[in-house]
Order: structure tokens, then sequence, then C-alpha cells
């Protein structure tokens, strides 16, 4: 079961001065399995009625990122994949990044994985196709075992938190 969360058509801000985190971010640093996401609608669902405040995710940040996720998978975190290598991990899995200053003022990363691209076409209310983009939209799935996870990420400490895996599909 997906769930798309708050799948409205939002208004992007016209003005590229309005943005609060740029478009430029696309790093050579990211793979094509990976996304920054940074729509209003996002943060609106992701954190509820929380004032969280945007940050930007900087090629620095996106190693500690990558070195926290390490120490993860040396703790154990990821022994459900036969290889649990960083190179095994980021090859497998497709990644949406939310970065966020928290209630202390870190910054932190919400990472949300995911095995597949969650299909190409979803049905629509009235039966239409729809094209999904799990470019713009945040992927929250309900069941799907090992394919899904996710994990907070504090930049400035380098430590992760609320790590979760999916549960597996019930029939």
């Amino acid at each position: 079961m997906c769930l798309l969360l708050n799948c409205c058509q939002h208004q992007r801000k016209s003005n590229s001065a309005d943005r609060i985190i740029p478009k430029e971010f696309d790093s050579p640093n990211l793979s094509i399995q990976e996304v920054v996401l940074e729509e209003d609608h996002v943060y609106e669902n992701l954190f509820f009625d929380r004032n969280i405040d945007r940050a930007i995710l900087y090629n620095d940040d996106y190693k500690v990122l990558k070195k926290v996720i390490q120490k993860a998978s040396e703790k154990g975190e990821f022994k459900f994949l036969r290889d649990g290598s960083l190179n095994s991990i980021f090859n497998m899995y497709c990644f949406q990044y939310v970065p966020f200053i928290n209630e202390n003022d870190e910054k932190e990363v919400y990472v949300n994985a995911f095995c597949h691209f969650p299909g190409e076409e979803l049905s629509s209310s009235k039966g239409i196709p729809e094209v999904f983009d799990w470019h713009t939209y945040l992927i929250n799935m309900m069941d799907g075992g090992s394919c899904y996870w996710s994990m907070k990420i504090n930049l400035d400490s380098k430590i992760y938190y609320d790590f979760s895996v999916n549960g597996p599909a019930l029939y």
C-alpha cells in the first residue's frame, strides 16, 4: 500500500529569490537515485503542526550523512541485506532527503529510502493513470519489508535515530 502525502497540486514560488532551498543543490555528489525534497507540502506533512525551519544540504553535509549511514551499517542496522556495505546500500536504494533545523538549532536530515521506484503510474480517483513523481512527493509505505526504511540524522552531532524498517506485507 503506497500513501502519497498531500498529492494536491501546489503553486511553486515563481521568484527564485523566495526559494529557501536553491534548485542548484543538484551537485555532482548526488546520484540519480537521490533527491532533496524542497516542496512546502513535504515539510507540512512530515512535521505536521511543528514549526520546523528548513535547511540547505551542502556537500559537506552530504559527506557526513553518508558517514553516519556507514556507521549505522557497521552497527548492524542493515543486517537484512546480504551485503550491508555503503556501496551496496546506495546502489540498492533510492533516497529522499528532507533537511531541517531541529528545536536545538541543529541541522538534521530525514532520510527516506526505498529499493525500487514505487511505480511509474498510480491510479487516480477517476481511473486515469497519473505519473508519480518521487522527486516531488514523499513516499510513505505501510508495508514492503526491508525494501523501505527511514532514519533521522543529526549532522551536527553525527548521530542517527528513529531508524525504522517497514514490516512485511500481510495478505
